[in-house]
């Protein structure tokens, strides 16, 4: 936001996972003394707690698990602001265009687009779940990524909407700062499609209203979806290619591709810039899937 100049809406307002259940309320509790191993504050919360914190869970809600630290982002004004800022320190960036094909010489990769032809020292495959459509000389594999389709809901909330995240076993309500609520997501393997659904509408909206029952009267706003990159293993793909190190991989994060862009961007740089490849990338290696 400083380098871009542009607001971005981004809130440390804590998060709140539920349940109804007695062995995912056991769940819960193992995953906050992990947390507290780790240094992360996290409490586990019975049922009239719960209400206290957020009162306007069903009844049905037997605890849930309250991180403070936790917080969300606006990924689409994030995703602008990026844009701008890296513009601003000299990146070039080609929009609209499709990559086809890389290739290599003895001193560069040429990174064939449906537009022109551009020559660097190295290439990050960064396309999400295109990125498999990417022709590489040399490599016979392609990363395993595929799309799995996510519908969200927005809702013009009537009244104090929810305080802060909130999860249920089937959907999450993220309240912003204007005064919606959104709801998300499914979870679909539909291929390419981008189509809101029926079917995807209903169930969220449904589940929206048996976790949080003030839902009813919201008004309704509009749906969007988004593609997943997704790897059959739903760990993301980060690191140098073993065939060929002068090609870089930054794809399949699967649902956490915000959460885990800083993280990525930082081990890439590192790996590319100054060598440095940090252990953490062995689990993520592309080396798993032949690459």
């Amino acid at each position: 936001s400083t380098d871009s100049g542009l607001p971005v809406e981004y809130r440390r307002t804590g998060t709140l996972e539920t349940t109804g259940g007695v062995v995912e309320l056991s769940r819960l509790e193992r995953t906050a003394e992990v947390l507290a191993s780790r240094g992360v504050a996290a409490v586990l919360l019975d049922g009239p707690a719960l209400r206290a914190e957020e009162p306007q869970l069903a009844e049905d809600v037997l605890g849930g698990l309250l991180i403070p630290s936790h917080g969300f982002v606006a990924a689409a004004d994030l995703t602008r602001a990026l844009v701008v800022a890296a513009r601003r320190r000299g990146a070039r960036i080609a929009d609209p265009c499709r990559v086809r094909r890389i290739g290599f010489t003895k001193s560069h990769v040429l990174v064939e687009t449906d537009r022109d032809t551009h020559r660097a020292h190295a290439v990050v495959i960064a396309a999400g779940c295109w990125s498999a459509a990417i022709d590489i000389d040399g490599l016979t594999s392609r990363v395993p990524v595929r799309p799995v389709r996510g519908q969200l809901l927005q809702l013009a909330w009537d009244g104090p909407a929810p305080r802060r995240v909130t999860w249920g076993a089937r959907c999450y309500l993220v309240p912003w700062e204007d005064g919606t609520v959104l709801v998300g997501a499914t979870v679909e393997e539909a291929g390419f499609d981008e189509r809101a659904t029926v079917a995807g509408v209903r169930d969220l909206l449904d589940a929206a209203c048996d976790l949080v029952p003030r839902s009813w009267t919201a008004a309704f706003r509009g749906a969007r979806v988004g593609l997943r990159p997704a790897t059959p293993d739903e760990l993301p793909v980060i690191g140098p290619s073993h065939v060929n190190p002068r090609v870089m991989y930054a794809t399949g994060h699967y649902r956490n591709g915000v959460l885990l862009a800083p993280l990525t961007a930082q081990l890439v740089a590192d790996a590319m810039l100054v060598n440095r490849i940090d252990p953490l990338l062995e689990t993520v290696s592309p080396a798993r899937f032949g690459l």
